[in-house]
């Protein structure tokens, strides 16, 4: 028998820093088999020396840290990554790889996309997060002891838009994230987050042809989705108060049992009520 990890024994934990790079770990959260990477830019000396080589000298550059969670969409992780999402100047976090007690931390982390996918005929509510920030480095193992209430089930979301019957979709908010070098220091001294995008996909039952109109008039109105557990309490939900259900072609699909509509949306600000592009609760 092997004497190496069993993935089993994987934790991820997360934290929202003090301050950028700190590497605060605070909560415990159920994930799927998570990717975290420590990257350096490789430098090369590729100079020409009359000699049929091409690499003479390889060194160390600066420093990043990527980090890729795909899970359900349980409350307490969810709140990390819409808190650093929505912000203008959104905290850093920090989050904690423990393989069985070989544990690595990933720190200045800032989300720079972030999925949110729901369907009414399966499972749970899941996401996945895109982080990017300071560096990688070795840290203390830690226990497994969390607390997570019910998570959000398929089922039991509730969508308010066009249509009366949301079958499936999901929510893709973005920002662009620039890290900070400054001369002297390998690893960013800090991270900017860009202006935020959000854009979303639905799927609806076609039972009306203002479904249609919607799309051909460039509608644009109010969309909210809200996630609840088995017994329909909110967990939390996503408002857009000016959904642009044109963002892509209308997608009617009449291969199944009965047709379905699916449009492609884009959330915008609402300069009238200086509001958006999208809010959480």
């Amino acid at each position: 028998m092997g004497e190496g990890v069993p993935s089993t024994l994987t934790l991820v934990k997360v934290g929202e820093e003090a301050s950028y790079g700190a590497g605060t770990l605070t909560t415990v959260i159920p994930v799927n088999p998570p990717s975290g990477s420590g990257a350096y830019e490789q430098i090369l000396d590729q100079g020409l020396r009359g000699i049929p080589a091409r690499d003479f000298g390889a060194y160390q550059g600066a420093s990043r840290a990527e980090v890729t969670l795909e899970g359900i969409a349980y409350k307490a992780a969810m709140s990390f990554w819409t808190g650093g999402m929505l912000s203008s100047t959104p905290a850093s976090l920090a989050v904690g790889i423990n393989d069985g007690g070989i544990a690595y931390v990933y720190t200045g982390l800032l989300v720079s996309e972030l999925t949110v996918r729901y369907n009414s005929a399966e499972g749970f509510v899941t996401y996945s997060v895109n982080l990017i920030g300071k560096e990688m480095k070795s840290t203390a193992s830690f226990a497994t002891s969390h607390d997570v209430g019910e998570p959000p089930v398929g089922w039991a979301t509730q969508v308010v838009g066009p249509g009366d019957c949301a079958i499936e979709g999901e929510w893709t908010l973005s920002r662009e994230i620039a890290l900070l070098y400054c001369g002297g220091e390998q690893t960013p001294q800090n991270a900017y987050a860009g202006p935020l995008e959000v854009t979303a996909r639905a799927t609806f039952d076609f039972t009306s042809s203002a479904l249609v109109t919607a799309f051909l008039n460039k509608t644009q109105g109010a969309f909210s989705t809200t996630f609840r557990d088995s017994k329909k309490n909110t967990i939390f939900a996503i408002s857009a108060p000016k959904m642009d259900y044109g963002e892509g072609p209308l997608e009617i699909d009449r291969s199944g049992v009965y047709v379905t509509l699916a449009y492609s949306m884009r959330a915008l600000y609402d300069l009238a009520n200086m509001t958006g592009p999208v809010s959480f609760s």
